[in-house]
């Protein structure tokens, strides 16, 4: 991805999506579970099983950001082919997640 897709994908993805998800209530329950379930599996397992989940768990976080990011190469593909005009917009993506966020 280029410098200028890659902030756009960032900002998308840290900001956008999540105001999206934010009123999504399906989203929430789903993910109060899922965050509900991962604790309970963690308390039973042993050392080693808490590693290899611990390395599922990157995995399948890496698996979906690298769909997010085909899905908005996808998108920016499709806006080209249908010459849908594309403006580039100064967004302080800095700003919004290290200092309003307050992100590490």
């Amino acid at each position: 991805m280029t410098d200028l897709m890659e902030a756009l994908f960032e900002y998308i993805n840290k900001v956008t999506l999540q105001n999206y998800l934010a009123v999504d209530s399906d989203y929430r329950i789903s993910n109060t579970r899922r965050d509900t379930c991962s604790l309970e599996i963690l308390d039973h397992l042993d050392e080693e099983g808490r590693t290899l989940f611990d390395r599922y768990e990157k995995a399948a976080f890496q698996e979906n950001s690298c769909l997010l990011e085909a899905m908005f190469l996808a998108t920016v593909d499709l806006c080209r082919e249908l010459n849908v005009p594309y403006y580039r917009e100064e967004v302080p993506i800095y700003e919004i997640v290290f200092e309003h966020r307050k992100e590490k």
